[in-house]
């Protein structure tokens, strides 16, 4: 356990994690249709991906689709989440997770595992959304787009790769200024305490 910790307070002082960001299909978390992975280190993103899932039920609702732009039509041929997992798993269950409301996107991937017979995977994981109400208090809101906006960053919201992407730079922005003591090591989410 002090090994685990002692990586983690590691990650967190040198900005070394992977970023993500998930959009569904309808309004089940387990819907992935598209999974945003960027990895970190040294606090330079060295790498940013997008992968196109056909959720195991090929449903979409219009709603969701007229939020992020994917039709069922776009991910048919794509790979099931249980096939993209073989390749981000590694990555995910051995680096620090960030993500901009993780209270979703963990819950998701965790969704998406089960519906093949998967056991939901511990995923230690940073919460921007936690880490921007903490540094931010005076803000009207904490949604990725006006963070975004606040900082000056460029984002296409709602694509998973220019979310995962933010949600990066805005770890990259904060976490250094927020410092490690703020940081719950003990927690699956490391980002639990700060409200």
């Amino acid at each position: 356990m002090q090994q685990l910790k002692n990586k983690l307070r590691y990650d967190i002082e040198n900005l070394n994690f992977i970023a993500l960001d998930v959009e569904t299909a309808n309004s089940s978390k387990s819907s992935i249709c598209s999974l945003g992975l960027v990895t970190v280190k040294n606090g330079k993103i060295i790498n940013s991906e997008e992968y196109l899932i056909k959720p195991k039920d090929l449903y979409f609702n219009l709603i969701n689709t007229r939020i992020h732009g994917i039709t069922a039509e776009q991910v048919r041929h794509s790979p099931e989440f249980v096939e993209i997992w073989k390749i981000i798993a590694p990555k995910i269950l051995e680096s620090l997770v960030i993500a901009h409301n993780t209270d979703y996107d963990i819950p998701a991937i965790q969704g998406a595992l089960g519906q093949y017979g998967i056991t939901k995977p511990q995923i230690t994981h940073a919460c921007t959304l936690r880490l921007c109400r903490y540094f931010f208090p005076k803000l009207s809101s904490h949604k990725l787009s006006h963070i975004a906006d606040h900082l000056g960053f460029q984002l296409n919201h709602h694509n998973a790769q220019s979310d995962a992407e933010t949600a990066a730079k805005i770890a990259i922005h904060t976490i250094p200024k927020v410092g490690i003591e703020a940081f719950n090591l003990e927690n699956e989410n490391i980002t639990h305490n700060l409200r």
